[in-house]
């Protein structure tokens, strides 16, 4: 899901949802001058006591990213679940570094993730999901509660003609049901179950005439013996406890000597595909006892002269020119086996022990690429600077210099609403960072041309209309530069007309409009409208917070009840804060989650910076 998509998802659950109970906040109509406008920037502290230093250093880990040259914050992980793939590969990683499992805290939350997963999955196929599901399994030590089932799913693999399993029916290839044969028996392996299953048996005999047959090991194609036919079969009978030493291969065996002996020396690539090579003679190797040697310099290759460990193996396995803000544990696996097979010191063992137990902890919720939008990374880095969460400031500032070039030196022109927020967002975070904007002349003429582009729509479209002045204006007022007469003219006009604009005022638009009013500092619309605003927001306010529109559906949503309190049009006796503060805890699930609202999905970095502001609103 897009991240656009996914906020409009989550406006769309705040609307829909009825409740039937009420709460009661005190208002007050203001002084109908003008307010001082107070930018988002300058909000009050946290509210520390809603979450402990733990659970906020847990957040960060898990929507915090950093690459080679550029880091940043994502909201991501927060609506993510844990990752099969992820975690299957992570564990293998954690026992090749000689940890125990059993002696991390949360084993029994592992535990329970690895029960979670389907034994059907449409992102991947059959077998290979329960190759990887009966593999987490096996990495903890935990036996799951389905193996009867796996074992039937099992058991519906098996083509009794041939003897051997197959991914998906019986008139495959011979090298697919190889395959699949060797996946299937890991699974069994896994669960160690192969004494259990009587088809094991006959596929024994049936991998042992295979590996008589020269056919299936040739000198003249490496992934057609290696990867696909005379590898999966040698690593299937090493599987079932067969050894060199048995009567039924000794005929072949000096032949099959020779055979490795010849692709031990196959031409070495620094790729994704030499690495699984590699690691399949590795294991091929052990079979006939052999050291298969690798150069050191091959293996440094890997890591370059100026290596680094951040977004390892991403690019390589996915094939894109994109810097990744991820590490790919497959990859750095099949890395760390062949270092430890050649006696070659890895040279991020420090950092890949971080990124173990950090994915551990998160529960496995990183994974493959994300895109880092400037609204998620501006309140990750404004809630991680408050709790002093560790990240690097340069790279942070390398992300926003990188956006700027793309998104305002080589394209000024703003072409909607989204590039506009984002425009705020980046010179916040520039802000934040304390550094100066490179491109001001450039924003701010674009940002002119954008508003005075807009056109006067009616409602509901004059909702967004109002945001956009808004988030324009505030733009102007961070590069400290004047609003036009003909855009104040505009919007001063615009806000005139709407004023008994029923649905207009029914909606918590109406703090845009506050907003707007402080940014222009029109003594003449505050009279106007500011009556009117605080009234819409006392038809709002409901059980502790506020709702995005008047009417019997909704309930109140975090994003709703901090706009309305921080448009400080209304007072707050002590009985509506411990009201609002009760409306806040139930946003809180027992995982540690925050709810955009107490029946809604989870919030993103936005909610949870309002959340643990909201205290500061009154």
């Amino acid at each position: 899901m897009t991240r656009s998509k996914l906020v409009k998802s989550i406006l769309i659950v705040c609307v829909i949802i009825a409740t039937l109970c009420v709460g009661i906040v005190t208002l007050n109509s203001k002084d109908d001058t003008a307010q001082s406008f107070t930018p988002i920037y300058q909000l009050g502290n946290f509210d520390k006591s809603l979450i402990s230093q733990s659970e906020i250093r847990k957040l960060l880990k898990k929507t915090y990213y950093s690459g080679k040259d550029v880091s940043g914050f994502s909201s991501i992980p927060l609506y993510s679940a844990p990752n099969l793939y992820n975690m299957y590969w992570v564990l293998s990683l954690n026992k090749k570094l000689g940890n125990d499992i059993r002696d991390f805290k949360d084993l029994k939350e592992l535990q329970k993730i690895s029960g979670e997963f389907p034994l059907s999955n449409p992102n991947y196929i059959e077998l290979d999901n329960l190759r990887m599901i009966t593999g987490v399994y096996n990495y903890l030590g935990s036996p799951g509660n389905n193996e009867t089932q796996i074992k039937k799913i099992i058991s519906e693999h098996f083509d009794n003609e041939s003897n051997l399993y197959f991914w998906k029916n019986k008139d495959e290839s011979m090298e697919d049901k190889i395959s699949a044969t060797n996946v299937v028996l890991s699974i069994l392996n896994n669960m160690n179950s192969l004494s259990t299953v009587k088809e094991v048996s006959s596929v024994k005999g049936q991998l042992i005439k295979l590996f008589n047959n020269d056919n299936y090991f040739t000198n003249d194609d490496i992934n057609n013996t290696i990867i696909n036919n005379g590898g999966p079969i040698i690593i299937s009978l090493m599987l079932l406890g067969v050894t060199p030493d048995e009567d039924s291969i000794k005929a072949v065996y000096k032949k099959r000597i020779d055979w490795i002996n010849y692709w031990n020396s196959f031409e070495r690539k620094n790729d994704f595909y030499s690495l699984m090579v590699l690691n399949q003679l590795i294991k091929i190797n052990t079979f006939f006892k052999l050291q298969l040697s690798v150069e050191n310099s091959y293996v440094t290759s890997y890591f370059g002269d100026n290596g680094s460990f951040e977004g390892m193996g991403y690019e390589s396995i996915n094939s894109t020119e994109k810097e990744s803000l991820n590490i790919e544990p497959q990859y750095v696996d099949m890395l760390l086996n062949i270092c430890q097979s050649t006696h070659f010191e890895f040279p991020f063992k420090k950092e890949l022990l971080q990124y173990v137990n950090d994915s551990i902890e998160v529960s496995f919720v990183k994974n493959g690429d994300v895109d880092i939008t400037m609204d998620d990374n501006y309140y990750g880095l404004k809630i991680a600077n408050s709790f002093g969460f560790p990240h690097d400031k340069a790279k942070v500032l390398q992300l926003l210099n990188s956006w700027v070039i793309k998104n305002v030196e080589e394209d000024s022109n703003i072409h909607d609403s989204y590039k506009l927020q984002q425009i705020l967002y980046v010179l916040l975070s520039y802000k934040e960072l304390e550094e100066s904007f490179p491109s001001t002349a450039t924003i701010e003429n674009s940002v002119v041309d954008y508003l005075n582009r807009l056109e006067y729509k009616t409602y509901p479209e004059l909702v967004e209309t109002i945001s956009e002045y808004k988030t324009g204006l505030e733009i102007l007022r961070l590069l400290d530069s004047k609003i036009p007469k003909t855009t104040k003219q505009k919007i001063k006009s615009i806000l005139s007309d709407e004023k008994d604009n029923k649905q207009l005022f029914d909606n918590i638009i109406v703090t845009d409009i506050s907003e707007i009013i402080g940014l222009l500092n029109d003594n003449n619309l505050s009279k106007l409208l500011n009556q009117k605003i605080t009234s819409s927001l006392g038809n709002l306010r409901f059980k502790g917070g506020y709702k995005q529109r008047v009417g019997p559906l909704g309930e109140p949503d975090v994003y709703s009840t901090a706009k309305a309190l921080k448009s400080k049009k209304v007072e707050i006796s002590e009985k509506d804060k411990i009201e609002i503060n009760s409306f806040v805890l139930t946003l809180k699930s027992d995982h540690n989650e925050f709810k955009l609202s107490q029946t809604g999905s989870t919030g993103d970095l936005k909610a949870i910076f309002e959340l643990l502001q909201i205290s500061s609103y009154y």
